[in-house]
């Protein structure tokens, strides 16, 4: 919801006034809104990022190479084998925290992008071709084939 916490780290025994809501912020960014309920929607309906199994964790979960200012994983196809109803294949998420753009290295084909800059959509907001993808700055990225 846009808070600062008046930059107060751990606001745990703080006031109301640096731990509020302020709810205004959805009508003065919706955009904002809309994403995260974009997010919301997306773990909602797909298992995979909700694996409350520590072992499917372990064998479907891998890190992708990175920097200090990225982390990206990809998530592997073949969790329906284990009982788990996803319906997507192999899904790549990156998140770039970074000033610039950075890129990820993945298998050679066309995924379907369901977020990318402050846009997420599970239906898809467009596709990637695989090899180098480059992922904006500042910026979240998640697609799957």
């Amino acid at each position: 919801m846009l808070r600062d916490k008046k930059g107060v780290h751990n606001s745990f025994n703080s006031p109301d006034h640096v731990n509020h809501l302020d709810w205004t912020n959805m009508e003065r960014f919706p955009h904002v809104f809309n994403y995260y309920c974009g997010l919301i929607e997306l773990r909602k309906h797909h298992p995979a990022f909700r694996m409350g199994n520590s072992g499917l964790v372990r064998k479907y979960l891998e890190f992708l190479p990175g920097d200090d200012t990225m982390v990206a994983f990809h998530i592997k196809s073949g969790l329906k084998e284990q009982g788990v109803d996803e319906p997507w294949g192999d899904i790549y998420v990156a998140l770039n925290a970074g000033k610039e753009a950075r890129s990820i290295e993945v298998p050679q084909g066309v995924y379907t992008v369901v977020c990318r800059y402050i846009t997420c959509d599970e239906r898809g907001i467009g596709t990637v071709d695989g090899g180098k993808v480059t992922v904006p700055a500042q910026s979240a990225l998640i697609f799957h084939n």
